[in-house]
């Protein structure tokens, strides 16, 4: 089992990726700055994950520091694609002071891809010393999953109004 994610269930926890509505889920840091931003980049290159970055649609070379990667921002659409193992994360560079993924939920397949998706979170959480959250798209306040520094990471989907305790 991955790091940080003994306590899952993804018997119980696949409700969180099963809306059909063509959402995606958003995996937020928030009150973050060019620091955060350059050790997320540093923990990417030292997990060996598969990159691609993108400036508006084309494959391009992934800039060292954040702060290149921010001054392209007035020109071009960045866009970096990490590969968790068949998992698709995208991160847009939208601003400054808050990292944001985004993932298909149709993506979360099955039990290996989830803990993928878990040990990820809690690798970011620890490598920032931030909590990091798993929310429905742009509802940053509906917090599925979140990883605390040096701590587990914890379901909380009970707060979306899709799954099926609530709708029970």
């Amino acid at each position: 089992m991955a790091a940080g994610s003994e306590k899952l269930d993804w018997a119980k926890c696949k409700a969180a990726f099963c809306d059909d509505d063509g959402s995606l889920r958003d995996i937020y840091v928030f009150d973050t700055g060019i620091d955060d931003w350059n050790k997320m980049l540093q923990l990417l290159r030292r997990k060996l994950y598969g990159m691609t970055f993108f400036l508006d649609g084309e494959v391009s070379t992934l800039p060292a520091e954040a702060g290149s990667i921010f001054s392209l921002k007035s020109d071009y659409a960045c866009r970096l694609s990490v590969d968790l193992s068949g998992l698709l994360l995208n991160c847009h560079f939208f601003c400054l002071d808050q990292i944001e993924f985004d993932i298909a939920p149709s993506e979360v397949t099955d039990e290996a891809k989830f803990e993928g998706l878990i040990c990820f979170m809690h690798d970011l959480s620890n490598e920032l010393g931030r909590t990091v959250v798993l929310t429905p798209e742009n509802v940053a306040e509906a917090v599925l999953f979140r990883a605390v520094p040096g701590g587990e990471v914890a379901c909380r989907w009970e707060n979306h109004p899709n799954t099926t305790e609530n709708n029970a």
